[in-house]
C-alpha cells in the first residue's frame, strides 16, 4: 500500500505524449491524425473525483484492493496499453523489497520543517536533494 500510493503521488513518469493514427474526436475536441496528444499522470492521480483527500499520503487509500473500484486508466503510474513499461513488474518487486528491507532495520525522518519542490523532467524529481536521518527501530 504504502509504494501504491508512492507512486499515486509522485508517479515515475509523470506525463507522456501520443499521436492518434486518425482524426478523433474526445469530448467534443476534434484532434486530426498527426497531433500530440498529453496525458498528465500526474494531475489524474492528484484528481479528487478518483482518490479523496489527493493531495495527502494515505496508504490505506488502497486497502482492500480499491484499485479495481477505479475507472481504468485513473491510476496507471507505468502507462497502459500496449506501450505500458516494459519495467514494471521489476519496479513493484523491487520498490516493495527495497521499502521492506528499509523499513525492517531503520526509520527515516526527514528534518524539521523540509520543504522542496517538484522538479518535473521526463521523470519527476525533487528540486533539492532529500536528506534523511536513519534512525535505529
Amino acid at each position: 500500500n504504502i509504494f501504491k500510493e508512492s507512486l499515486r503521488l509522485y508517479p515515475p513518469v509523470w506525463t507522456f505524449a501520443r499521436e492518434p493514427m486518425e482524426d478523433v474526436v474526445i469530448r467534443d475536441y476534434h484532434f486530426p491524425k498527426g497531433s500530440v496528444l498529453w496525458t498528465v499522470t500526474y494531475l489524474l492521480h492528484h484528481d479528487e473525483k478518483y482518490f479523496h483527500d489527493a493531495e495527502q499520503f494515505i496508504p490505506s487509500r488502497w486497502d482492500d484492493n480499491k484499485l479495481k473500484e477505479l475507472p481504468k486508466y485513473a491510476y496507471f503510474p507505468f502507462g497502459g496499453g500496449n506501450r505500458m513499461c516494459i519495467g514494471e513488474g521489476f519496479a513493484w518487486m523491487e520498490g516493495i523489497l527495497v521499502l521492506a528491507t528499509i523499513a525492517s532495520r531503520v526509520r527515516l525522518q526527514l528534518p524539521k520543517d523540509f520543504v522542496t519542490e517538484i522538479n518535473p523532467l521526463f521523470t519527476l524529481k525533487t528540486k533539492d536533494q532529500v536528506m534523511m536521518k536513519a534512525l535505529k527501530n
